[in-house]
């Protein structure tokens, strides 16, 4: 099964989806264990924090945009707030701490 890492909860395909919070020592580990993990993880911040939580490089696609077609698991680590001033997402002021994150675990299944 294919297995992507998010920096947020979104739905770019037409699909089934299912979505649980997990505990930060769960996303860990589950990364870990990944084998082809797809790493979307685009801003600087989060991935600082992201490798500083695994104890190892995690290699991303960046921003690139995310095509789920297959059934598919998912890994997500967004930012537990919403931030009020959009230009401030490019200044890297926002994410810089473990505890700014909320983790979860889904699953996409294709429609037919």
């Amino acid at each position: 099964m294919r297995q992507v890492l998010l920096s947020a909860a979104m739905m770019p395909s037409a699909g089934a989806y299912r979505i649980w919070p997990i505990s930060v020592e769960c996303f860990t580990q589950a990364i870990r264990e990944a084998n082809d993990l797809e790493s979307y993880i685009g801003y600087p911040t989060t991935q600082v924090v992201l490798e500083t939580l695994c104890g190892f490089p995690v290699p991303s696609q960046g921003r690139k945009m995310v095509v789920l077609s297959e059934p598919t698991r998912f890994l997500v680590m967004k930012l537990g707030y919403r931030i009020q001033n959009p230009t401030e997402k490019a200044m890297n002021t926002h994410g810089t701490k473990v505890e700014d994150f909320e983790f979860y675990e889904g699953q996409f299944e294709p429609f037919e």
